[in-house]
């Protein structure tokens, strides 16, 4: 029972540390760009994803000075969490995205969900390659 708590608790914390992370990107998203101009629905969205992929990138390499080792300690845990974290990012930036449109109808729910994903993903598999694990 201990190590099904201790699993939980690892996994949520290595989620929460990514998402205080990527908050404040999404923030700036909301506020900057996709503010400014509402892009059309044909426009491609790859800067917005370089971008958000590098930012995170960035970030969680940063984040190895403040948390130098991993903090799930199963192998299979960190690695479920690779496939598991960004598509979760996404959709929680686009649930995020649908409640900001209650007040303002122009935010955009892709870009929302596509800069939650790269930045996840960028963010997580930097983590993953560098910190150290333990043993």
């Amino acid at each position: 029972m201990e190590d099904i708590l201790i699993l939980i608790l690892q996994a949520l914390g290595e989620f929460l540390l990514e998402l205080l992370a990527w908050a404040p990107w999404d923030w700036f998203w909301y506020w900057g760009p996709s503010k400014w101009e509402p892009p059309s629905r044909s426009e491609p969205y790859w800067a917005a994803a370089i971008a958000s992929m590098t930012m995170g990138a960035l970030l969680g390499w940063g984040s190895i000075y403040i948390l130098p080792t991993v903090l799930v300690k199963w192998s299979w845990l960190r690695v479920a969490l690779l496939f598991v974290s960004p598509p979760t990012s996404g959709l929680i930036a686009r649930e995020m995205a649908r409640w900001r449109q209650q007040r303002d109808t122009s935010v955009n729910l892709t870009i929302h969900f596509l800069i939650g994903l790269c930045f996840s993903i960028g963010f997580v598999w930097v983590r993953f390659a560098l910190a150290h694990r333990p043993g």
